[in-house]
């Protein structure tokens, strides 16, 4: 009587086990589910952290400001302007500046000069805009190509007297006046003069590697002008020396000719020889020179072959005018010694 009660409770004791199991593993699951979704939440807090850092380090660069834009622009405007420049500069010549050498007649002098003021200002507005390190460095390099181009347009400028003086010099030989071709030959150096300041300024002031910031102006470009300068400058003051030449000969012929027409034909003949000697010296002298040219200085090939024709001419003239034989200039030649 007592077991059946006690079993009773036992069974109803075990039916409540089993129904607060139930519930107990009904509340585990919900526990589990975080488990379950650690790994989303680790992910979703991982990646915005990532993605936000990498955004704010990146926003300067991908996105510029207000004032680093203006800066570029400005920046370009002077970049655009020297390109203008560079292309005014050779013109017509070739494909680079080089093209625009000594004997390029076609050089825009005030089309460059006013490009390189408009540059000036513009640089002056880049540098209050410039806003970054690197936007800063940028238009000092735009400075300094400025700079050069101002002095290498200078330079052009008084390199392209010195060649046209060579001509006038040219013409007066032609034409027998010593006195005019004097003094086209001391413009000419006057000339040749001028230029070796503003060529100074190039190579103090200036670099390849700043003038590589233009294009139109690599380091190639820029060496290769300030050789050819050099070499221009140099050639026109070794002239002076065949060119000195060449106004003594025409000088002496100018005196033959005056004594002829004096009446004094055997002073005058003897002044033909000694012009004669002194052209044909001249003229082997100025080939000597065009063939010894070095190549940046290739523009005074063409005159320089020129006048040693002419001079050669002129001494055969005055053989010919004063009737002068082999003969005469050996046997002038051994009394001029002979008197020395």
């Amino acid at each position: 009587m007592e077991r059946r009660p006690f079993l009773a409770l036992l069974a109803t004791a075990v039916a409540g086990c089993n129904a607060t199991s139930d519930p107990g593993t009904q509340t585990s699951r919900p526990t589990e589910a975080p488990t379950a979704t650690t790994a989303p939440s680790d992910t979703a807090t991982t990646t915005p952290t990532d993605t936000a850092t990498s955004t704010a380090t990146d926003a300067p660069t991908e996105t510029p400001t207000s004032e680093e834009r203006r800066a570029r622009e400005a920046i370009a405007a002077v970049e655009s302007t020297l390109g203008a420049v560079v292309e005014q500069y050779r013109g017509d010549a070739g494909e680079t500046i080089l093209a625009t050498d000594a004997s390029y007649t076609g050089f825009g002098d005030r089309s460059v000069q006013a490009g390189v003021s408009e540059a000036t200002r513009e640089i002056e507005r880049a540098r209050e805009a410039a806003v970054t390190e690197r936007q800063a460095a940028t238009v000092e390099r735009l400075a300094t190509t400025r700079r050069f181009l101002a002095a290498a347009a200078e330079v052009q400028v008084a390199l392209l007297g010195a060649y046209r003086h060579l001509q006038v010099a040219r013409d007066a030989f032609a034409d027998t006046d010593a006195g005019a071709a004097g003094a086209a030959i001391d413009e000419m150096d006057t000339d040749r003069r001028i230029a070796r300041g503003p060529y100074r300024t190039i190579v103090e002031e200036t670099t390849a590697e700043a003038t590589a910031a233009l294009p139109a102006l690599d380091a190639s470009t820029y060496r290769g002008k300030r050789e050819q300068f050099d070499a221009e400058m140099r050639a026109f003051g070794a002239l002076r020396g065949p060119l000195g030449e060449f106004t003594n000969g025409v000088g002496k012929l100018e005196s033959a000719l005056a004594l002829r027409r004096n009446g004094s034909a055997e002073q005058a003949e003897r002044t033909a020889r000694a012009a004669a000697r002194r052209l044909d010296s001249a003229s082997a002298s100025l080939a000597a020179f065009a063939d010894g040219l070095d190549t940046p200085a290739d523009s005074l090939v063409e005159p320089s072959r020129a006048l040693s024709d002419l001079a050669a001419a002129k001494a055969s003239g005055a053989r010919d005018r004063f009737e002068l034989s082999e003969e005469d200039e050996t046997t002038g030649t051994a009394e001029s010694r002979t008197r020395g």
